[in-house]
């Protein structure tokens, strides 16, 4: 059973165009020239150590992940929470009576992630 339905997730992007937007208006309502707040060194600078920086926090294997993390950004989880406990129960029940290691055959139905990576 899928309890988990994928959504565009608007806020972000709105909220980023926001950003971008009260910038520019400070800038401009300072009486400054957009034209003095844009330098390709300084751009390089900040998006290159922005991205050095994750490669020193991050394993070499992480940022092949890079796209799908991207994506997840602007999409929005909508849960099913009663579906997920009622799930949760129903294993708890089937590895009470039958023992833990009856839960093994479920996996391949089982679609929600945090069910297949719990051990």
């Amino acid at each position: 059973m899928d309890n988990i339905k994928k959504t565009t997730d608007y806020g972000t992007l709105l909220g980023l165009f926001a950003g971008i937007a009260i910038i520019f208006i400070g800038i401009i309502q300072s009486g400054g020239s957009l034209y003095w707040f844009f330098n390709l060194n300084s751009i390089l600078i900040v998006v290159g150590g922005t991205f050095a920086a994750t490669m020193v926090n991050l394993p070499l294997g992480a940022l092949k992940n890079f796209p799908s993390i991207l994506r997840n950004v602007f999409r929005a989880d909508d849960y099913d929470y009663n579906a997920i406990i009622e799930e949760i129960v129903e294993k708890a029940q089937k590895a009470k009576k039958d023992g833990l290691l009856s839960l093994e055959a479920d996996l391949p139905k089982m679609r929600n992630g945090f069910f297949k990576k719990w051990n």
